[in-house]
């Protein structure tokens, strides 16, 4: 029986090149938006991420130039000493904060009421609930003050499967924390508080820490690094197929998509005149 296969976000792009590698007999049409997954041999992620660190990277200037008074803000986080809120842990609020359509506003308003009003002259600076609120909601203000915005309580396998989903009979080997190493000296923010730079906010990225710090994610730490280091995963795609494809296929994509920029080879390298 034929179905149309409707992508409504990236990953599911990627489901619906599988179908049309492995399946395409059920499918009468395929529309992607925003999902058109890396095809090569191996893992791509990579590839995938070090356009991705490119894209963050950009959108962390484009964000600074619109709210610049917020390096210096970001900067006194940064420095506060010890504490729950870790440097690293506050540069995820990117994942949400850069990527999304109001995501710049948000992390704006959040930093811009990130400290307590001082009444007393010469009291210590203190973050405020409304920052810690912003950040978590007072359902979680127990644990780190980030895992509100990450969603991981509910989403745990997001993290756990965030890597395999480029994988095919090789292991992703913490692609994205190996990738940030690379770039460590763009992405180190005591560094950058040192040398007065704006600090660099990180996007779709899974890190191993994330099972350390994370309260939600810390039961599956074991699983993810046996899912980092796995070998034999099965393919994902068939090239001969996609290239033979004769399931009518249309894509959309984003302009300027910090989560699945251009990389590698991708689907629309398929030489198949179906595709538009």
């Amino acid at each position: 029986m034929e179905v149309i296969l409707v992508s409504l976000q990236s990953y599911g792009g990627f489901c619906a090149v599988t179908y049309l590698s492995f399946a395409p007999q059920g499918l009468k049409q395929v529309l992607l938006t925003g999902g058109i997954p890396p095809i090569g041999s191996g893992c791509t992620a990579d590839a995938v991420y070090r356009a991705c660190f490119e894209q963050v990277m950009h959108q962390n200037g484009k964000y600074y130039r619109r709210f610049p008074q917020d390096v210096e803000l970001v900067h006194e986080v940064v420095a506060l000493p010890g504490g729950i809120l870790t440097p690293r842990g506050l540069q995820l609020l990117g994942l949400s904060g850069l990527g999304s359509s109001t995501g710049f506003e948000r992390l704006h308003y959040m930093f811009e009421r990130v400290w307590d009003p001082i009444l007393v002259p010469g009291a210590p600076k203190r973050i405020s609930y409304f920052f810690l609120n912003a950040v978590s909601s007072e359902k979680y203000l127990k644990l780190l003050p980030y895992e509100g915005w990450l969603a991981y309580d509910t989403n745990p396998l997001y993290a756990l499967m965030h890597e395999s989903i480029y994988c095919q009979g090789a292991s992703s080997s913490w692609s994205a924390h190996r990738i940030r190493a690379e770039n460590e000296s763009q992405f180190d923010a005591l560094k950058a508080v040192k040398e007065g730079r704006p600090v660099l906010f990180t996007g779709e990225m899974i890190f191993p820490w994330l099972f350390d710090e994370i309260q939600a994610l810390r039961p599956f730490k074991d699983a993810a690094h046996l899912l980092a280091e796995k070998m034999d995963w099965p393919p994902l795609y068939d090239v001969a197929s996609l290239n033979d494809n004769k399931v009518p296929v249309a894509a959309a994509v984003y302009y300027e998509d910090m989560y699945l920029t251009g990389h590698g080879n991708s689907f629309s390298n398929c030489r198949n005149p179906t595709v538009g």
